[in-house]
């Protein structure tokens, strides 16, 4: 299954893919879902799958990897990997319980931040699975940022 969805305000666009379906090259991987937005100044990339695990989460994507030209890093250069940077603010988010197989960034348009937010969405997919309404999908959204920046403020920037 392939979905994309957009919304005006605050602008940004999701992708999520399931098999058979995956981005163009990229491992494979239960769930994979793709973000990007205006939050600010400068805009905001990432791209995370992964399933659930017992135990600490692990990071099994590759710190970098192939350009990903297909990417929703619209004004930036996106490519597959998860840089040690990233990874962190993936730690901070969820700590237990995620195996991330596939990640990409944008050169510019990524930040800790972002694959915190992500991953906590990630997470609520593989628990509850994908709400079928784009209102429920993008208020799953919401939540999952506002868990992640709860947690950013609770334990301290992520770094």
């Amino acid at each position: 299954m392939y979905r994309e969805l957009v919304r005006d305000r605050p602008f940004g666009r999701i992708r999520i893919w399931t098999p058979p379906d995956r981005p163009k090259g990229a491992a494979a991987s239960p769930i994979v879902v793709e973000w990007a937005g205006l939050v600010g100044d400068p805009s905001s990339y990432g791209l995370l799958g992964g399933t659930l695990v017992e135990g600490e989460t692990r990071i099994d994507a590759p710190l970098d990897g192939t350009a990903f030209p297909d990417s929703l890093a619209r004004n930036d250069r996106g490519a597959f990997g998860l840089p040690a940077g990233y990874r962190a603010g993936v730690l901070a988010a969820v700590p237990f319980g995620l195996a991330v197989s596939v990640a990409a960034h944008g050169m510019a348009s990524s930040s800790p931040l972002t694959f915190g937010e992500l991953a906590r969405l990630l997470v609520i997919f593989l628990r509850h699975g994908i709400p079928e309404g784009d209102d429920e999908v993008w208020r799953t959204f919401d939540e999952a940022r506002d868990e992640a920046r709860q947690a950013q403020i609770a334990d301290g920037p992520i770094r």
